[in-house]
């Protein structure tokens, strides 16, 4: 036990000598006057550029004194619950397409279906219609679709169709153009619920498109000019009217080297379009689009946009200050204080927006020296002395070894 309380006091203080002064580059004023309650402070562009990935070395400073503060995500919400599989009817016709019914039961909402199937590489319209008693039908939607595109090792698939919510007990699906009956293995009726994130804007692209003949696509590539910038949406304006395309988003060090970041699909029909692409948060400098044409016209892609999930920093103010944000440590460690916790079990409080005034140089600020190089590099000149007597001594060896040898073979 004495070891262990041992232990936990020199992690703290450890935590309590991370933030040094002079090891932080870059801080911003913070205007707090009269602030009750929760401070909120949304991170921008600016504080991305000069950061760790992920916002490790932010720190809040009251006068001298280290201030605890959370990290929130606005990254809203998003449910889809499987209501029904139950498919109680399945058939082709050669007028029609490929027809099923499923029975969602009674007092079930469902806004969604969504299949299962072996085939790759399609793109087909899909019907839906809704009924009380499975005789008399109503048209919910008919221009949906499903997609499949598998190519140059990758596969991405849309076997979801949504429409307007209902609680009409049966579900009818056609496919058109599918007279198979079996091309279709599994249907689901869901229900979709959701809360979009909050977005800030990283960066504004613009198209250039270039033609790779050998893999049917078009490729944009773009310079962000500064790594350390988040992004995980790309936003597309497309000037073109109705499709439906495969697209890869890559991103790379230093535009030589590149790596898979996410696969997706884009899209525009009558009444909806899908003109994002979602991807696991990225920090490269460089980024580029592949998007698949197959046979068809390249888009007419204007402009692109690149944002991520809004950070906010929230923190509890007291005192008179100065306050400032610090930021710029390559080595700092990503804090870990007790306010989510404590701020989990009290009753929520109210919130003030609070900005930041422009970035400036840290005074105080001094380099860290280089770490000392080892005796034998500051001393080389011994080295390569000691190395010479070295080969020396084993020649003058090896010469009289050689020499009673011989000796010896005399008669």
């Amino acid at each position: 036990m004495k070891k262990l309380a041992s232990s936990l006091l020199l992690g703290a203080l450890l935590l309590q000598a991370d933030f040094q002064l002079s090891a932080w580059k870059y801080r911003r004023p913070l205007s707090i006057d009269g602030t009750a309650g929760l401070a909120v402070l949304n991170a921008d562009r600016g504080t991305y550029i000069h950061s760790q990935a992920g916002l490790a070395d932010l720190r809040i400073v009251n006068g001298q004194d280290e201030v605890p503060y959370v990290l929130e995500k606005m990254s809203g919400s998003n449910s889809r619950e499987d209501v029904s599989s139950s498919v109680a009817d399945q058939g082709a016709t050669s007028s029609r397409g490929l027809e099923l019914t499923v029975d969602v039961g009674d007092g079930h909402r469902h806004n969604g279906i969504r299949l299962s199937t072996p085939r790759s590489n399609f793109r087909q319209r899909v019907g839906i219609a809704t009924s009380d008693d499975g005789r008399r039908w109503t048209r919910v939607r008919d221009d949906g679709y499903i997609f499949d595109f598998s190519a140059d090792d990758r596969q991405v698939s849309v076997l979801y169709v949504g429409y307007p919510v209902s609680t009409r007990r049966f579900v009818r699906v056609i496919v058109y153009g599918w007279n198979d009956p079996k091309a279709v293995t599994q249907c689901w009726v869901t229900i979709e619920e959701s809360r979009p994130p909050v977005r800030d804007t990283m960066a504004s692209l613009k198209a250039e498109p270039q033609q790779d003949p050998k893999t049917q696509s078009t490729v944009y590539n773009w310079d962000l000019g500064s790594p350390g910038i988040p992004h995980d949406q790309l936003s597309l304006d497309v000037d073109t009217g109705e499709f439906q395309r495969a697209a890869a988003v890559e991103s790379s060090l230093d535009g030589t080297n590149w790596s898979a970041l996410g696969l997706g699909v884009i899209s525009r029909f009558p009444r909806e379009a899908s003109l994002t692409l979602d991807f696991p948060e990225s920090f490269q400098r460089y980024l580029r689009l592949r998007i698949y044409n197959r046979d068809d016209r390249p888009l007419a892609v204007t402009a692109a946009t690149l944002s991520v999930i809004r950070t906010r920093v929230k923190f509890k103010p007291s005192g008179a200050g100065p306050w400032w944000l610090y930021y710029g440590n390559p080595q700092a460690h990503a804090p870990s204080y007790d306010l989510r916790d404590l701020l989990a079990r009290e009753a929520p409080l109210p919130e003030t927006m609070i900005t930041a005034g422009a970035e400036q140089p840290n005074t105080s600020y001094r380099e860290k020296p280089p770490p000392a190089k080892p005796w034998s590099e500051q001393h080389p000149e011994i080295l390569y002395i000691t190395l010479a007597l070295a080969v020396v001594a084993m020649s003058i060896v090896t010469v009289r070894f050689l020499r009673k040898v011989g000796a010896q073979g005399q008669p």
